[in-house]
């Protein structure tokens, strides 16, 4: 039996958050910022002309919104506004040989300067408080999180885990906002430490938000456009005033029925029908079909492999896309599960393409029949396509409309949801048949639609049926580079 098991993405039991990336951004780069004032004070650079690349976290720097000046701007800006060169007299402010430059002023170029920020700003007493906030941010998250699943795990044990709204509910997780409260809160205890100079950790995560703002190009957004992305990001408005005091119009959403949802799809995949090249799935049932498992290393290898063995059978009945034999859409291939049930026992890789957008990181396109996938060499290493998701033909959802990455109970996926529905060309006599397989008094949860998190890139992935051993998940997780296994189509 070939099984890829690839289901670290769905947690029957707890699902996992989808935490704030804006605001751990921000988190990070306060940390970071914290981080390289700290080394500049506390080293000695004697000549030595300041890279900053060189200091700020690595993993930072792998965002592509951030940049060594986006953070020098906001060091400048902090630094010109907390002087503690000048308040600690580490500098003098009459001397003719000061720097206008506020990093320069805070870089230790002699042994003597490292001794006076630990002897007036990096006090002993700093010092402990700072490992007591640590502490203190670790043991929140971690009894935060521990006891909202222990709560969760009572409330299943009584009611059932299959019931829908427990399988919705999330651990409580130390979020981005409590990060920057406690920035603010380490400015209180200096304070009630009476300690005589300390930085502005509040004010430099406050700069630290708006840098985030300014790379994520949130602050070109219109009001309406602004709260989309808050939402999607789980930034609470507040927060928005509070670090940058702006104020954004919160309208009322339409609420829209799950039904309203897939008749919007249905309505779209009729209307792009002719536009994704006129192109649907062949229905092999009442045909007189068998089906061959074709296991491969990769999905470039698998389609040569694919139709060199078409090409020796000359009796096929392999679908064609221009005149080439193709691999099987996901309609096809829940087809062939029930014409050969054997075929329920493997994982199947198809020709559906996902596509998603790094812009707007809800927003996804499904294109059953996809010419993209279907013309990739028999070289290709890397784990997905690259593409312009604007310019790229399919049927484009939104992932807040549905339950994603989650099991499904059959209702859920009968209402129907709305990707499978897309996937599926429409097809609900097909939905329901495979509901009744694979839903039972065992396995009342199944047939999650697994997407990818939050990509840096606009990107194309193909979308693979997991074994239903493993609930028969459509996922779009897998790499191209991955095992793929693809089914051929000769006559019985």
């Amino acid at each position: 039996m070939n099984v890829k098991g690839h289901l670290e993405h769905i947690d029957e039991d707890i699902p996992v958050r989808d935490e704030s990336l804006f605001l751990d951004m921000v988190y990070r780069f306060a940390v970071s910022a914290e981080d390289v004032i700290r080394s500049l004070r506390l080293n000695d650079y004697g000549t030595k002309e300041i890279d900053l690349g060189e200091l700020i976290c690595p993993d930072l720097l792998q965002d592509d919104n951030i940049s060594v000046e986006s953070m020098r701007e906001v060091l400048r800006e902090y630094l010109n506004n907390v002087k503690l060169d000048i308040e600690a007299g580490i500098n003098d402010p009459n001397s003719p040989m000061l720097s206008d430059d506020s990093i320069e002023r805070n870089t230790s170029r002699c042994n003597l300067d490292i001794v006076r920020w630990k002897d007036r700003v990096y006090t002993a007493e700093r010092e402990e408080l700072d490992l007591a906030v640590r502490g203190l941010e670790e043991r929140i998250n971690a009894y935060a999180l521990n006891q909202s699943l222990a709560l969760l795990g009572r409330i299943r044990t009584e009611r059932g885990a299959v019931i829908p709204e427990i399988l919705g509910l999330e651990g409580l997780r130390l979020n981005g906002a409590l990060k920057g409260e406690i920035r603010a809160f380490s400015k209180q205890l200096y304070k009630a430490a009476g300690l005589k100079y300390f930085d502005d950790t509040e004010l430099l995560y406050k700069l630290s938000f708006n840098a985030c703002m300014k790379a994520a190009g949130w602050n070109e957004l219109s009001d309406e456009e602004l709260l989309e992305k808050l939402e999607e990001q789980k930034v609470p408005v507040e927060l928005l005033k509070k670090y940058t005091g702006r104020d954004v119009n919160v309208k009322e959403k339409e609420v829209k029925t799950v039904t309203d949802i897939a008749r919007e799809v249905g309505n779209q995949a009729e209307r792009l029908s002719g536009c994704v090249n006129g192109e649907s799935s062949v229905d092999f049932r009442g045909q007189n079909v068998h089906y061959i498992e074709m296991p491969t290393a990769s999905y470039g290898s698998a389609l040569k492999n694919l139709r060199d063995a078409c090409a020796e059978d000359k009796n096929s009945k392999q679908p064609l896309l221009d005149g080439i034999p193709r691999p099987l859409t996901l309609k096809e291939s829940f087809i062939a599960r029930i014409m050969q049930p054997e075929l329920w026992n493997v994982y199947l890789d198809t020709l559906l393409g996902v596509a998603y957008s790094s812009q707007d990181k809800n927003k996804f396109k499904i294109n059953q029949v996809c010419r993209e996938l279907a013309g990739l060499s028999e070289g290709v290493d890397r784990s997905y396509l690259p593409i312009d998701y604007n310019g790229f033909n399919g049927i484009e959802l939104d992932r807040r409309n549905a339950l994603y990455n989650r099991l499904l109970t059959r209702e859920q996926f009968l209402a129907p949801h709305p990707a499978w529905y897309a996937a599926l060309e429409g097809d609900t006599d097909l939905m329901k048949a495979i509901a009744d397989h694979v839903y039972t008094e065992q396995r009342r949860s199944a047939l999650g639609f697994v997407l990818c998190d939050a990509p840096q890139k606009d990107q194309l992935r193909h979308l693979c049926v997991d074994s239903i051993d493993n609930n028969s998940n459509a996922d779009s997780y897998y790499d191209l580079v991955d095992g793929c296994c693809f089914l051929m189509v000769t006559p019985n």
